[in-house]
């Protein structure tokens, strides 16, 4: 183990020793490795920054462990916007969408990345109109949605056109936005490629 070595050469392992092994935890599935790092930090008393205890939050949650996710959460004194944004994409991974929802609306500041974690989340569990209302708040706070946020939200209209029974206002609506968003003058084809145009 990394860490035992360090300590037998008589180095102090720091932030980043402790974020790459719980980034390696989290991407492989890893918990023994991810709560080995957690309990080092605790036995020995080390000072950790946001960065690690949004790390800590992110392998917890990866590996299935989301109480533990929660708990790390919870007993932060300081919560940045990326805190919050694992704390939402931690509820969305195990199904709670209305915990999600509800952490992202206490969230104090949002980001592109956070609004993107939301309207991801629902539309995952297909509820489309859901993720095209958040998409519609994101964009009338001033947030300009990145190339991840615009393919979403054209994947969103697409999916709600084809899973609403007012297929007219739902196309006329993005239709709407994505003129107004992105200045594009036959948004239809990006957002209904196989439909048929009606001339012109």
């Amino acid at each position: 183990m990394l860490l035992e070595e360090m300590q037998h050469q008589g180095v102090q392992p720091d932030v980043f020793t402790f974020f790459s092994l719980l980034s390696v935890s989290s991407k492989n599935g890893n918990l023994d490795l991810g709560k080995f790092v957690h309990l080092y930090i605790v036995t020995t008393d080390v000072q950790i920054d946001s960065i690690v205890k949004n790390a800590l939050i992110d392998m917890y949650a990866k590996c299935g462990h989301f109480q533990c996710a929660k708990c790390v959460f919870d007993r932060m004194l300081h919560k940045n916007v990326v805190s919050w944004t694992c704390m939402v994409n931690a509820y969305a991974n195990h199904g709670l969408i209305d915990n999600a929802v509800q952490t992202f609306n206490q969230m104090p500041v949002k980001n592109v990345v956070s609004w993107n974690s939301i309207i991801w989340c629902l539309v995952q569990e297909g509820l489309y109109t859901e993720a095209m209302e958040l998409f519609h708040r994101m964009c009338i706070s001033d947030m300009i949605p990145d190339n991840v946020g615009a393919i979403m939200s054209i994947k969103n209209f697409n999916n709600l056109f084809n899973n609403s029974h007012q297929r007219i206002g739902v196309a006329l609506y993005g239709i709407i936005w994505l003129q107004v968003l992105f200045g594009l003058s036959r948004p239809q084809r990006f957002m209904f490629p196989n439909a048929k145009s009606s001339g012109g």
